[in-house]
């Protein structure tokens, strides 16, 4: 049985009734998570953290500055504690998203890159899709948002960066193909040759800190593997400053070691 209200109920607490009716529109989207903040945060006990975190969302801000010029209003960013979001819209007449793609690319590669230097390892995914965004940053909601993070959290697996299969945007050596079929933001393309010598210490003394940690363990060897091949193609090329680098090669007695 139906049951009819005796008259209508206006809600007198529903101060925001007359918004206007808003609608989503199609960008890319990157969601990049610092991993295993929650015990890195647990163990902050001098802000270590927070004033790592803050330096690398400023340099994020300055990053995406030098792309501002070039898409105007279309480039957004969002910060959540350890997730970072770069969302760039495509506009329905657009033929060549290329730019836009290669866009994120940029970002999230340098990002990467950032984090890693303060010695944290960063996963993530790029979609594309529905997308909704307010003028003030506040409210953000939609599929392609929904997709990257399911992406993250059951694709990326390793300290990578993914593309959503769909995204047909490679641009090889921006992006490699890994084992499982998936293209990463190759972070190595976005920096000089030295992070090698930055990040030599500092994997294998995070390999050592997380011995006792099979996953964690398994993502750290990831990424070795992925350092060891960048280091390989540096130093195998014809000058005597990129040979010096077969020295940033982490050998397997380094890695024997630093699991004992």
């Amino acid at each position: 049985m139906k049951y009819k209200m005796r008259k209508e109920v206006v809600d007198m607490s529903d101060f925001a009734k007359d918004l206007k009716e808003e609608h989503s529109s199609i960008y890319y989207v990157a969601y990049i998570d610092i991993l295993g903040t929650k015990k890195i945060v647990d163990n902050d006990e001098n802000n270590t953290y927070l004033n790592n975190l803050n330096n690398i969302v400023h340099n994020a801000l300055h990053d995406l500055d030098s792309f501002e010029k070039s898409f105007k209003n279309q480039l957004f960013i969002k910060i959540f504690s350890d997730n970072i979001l770069f969302a760039i819209k495509v506009d329905e007449k657009e033929k060549d998203e290329s730019g836009k793609v290669l866009t994120l690319l940029h970002l999230a590669g340098h990002l990467q890159n950032r984090i890693l230097k303060k010695g944290y390892f960063a996963r993530g995914a790029i979609t594309k899709g529905e997308f909704f965004i307010d003028e003030k940053g506040l409210f953000i909601h939609g599929k392609a948002l929904i997709s990257a993070v399911i992406l993250e959290e059951n694709n990326a697996i390793y300290p990578r960066i993914i593309l959503h299969p769909d995204i047909k945007y490679y641009h090889e050596p921006l992006t490699l193909r890994d084992n499982d079929g998936f293209y990463f933001v190759n972070n190595y393309h976005f920096s000089s040759a030295a992070i090698l010598i930055i990040e030599k210490p500092i994997l294998l003394s995070k390999l050592n800190e997380f011995k006792d940690d099979f996953k964690t363990r398994q993502k750290i060897l990831w990424y070795i593997s992925y350092h060891n091949e960048h280091a390989k193609y540096v130093s195998a090329k014809d000058h005597p400053i990129f040979k010096e680098h077969a020295e940033d090669i982490i050998t397997e007695k380094e890695i024997e070691d630093a699991l004992k």
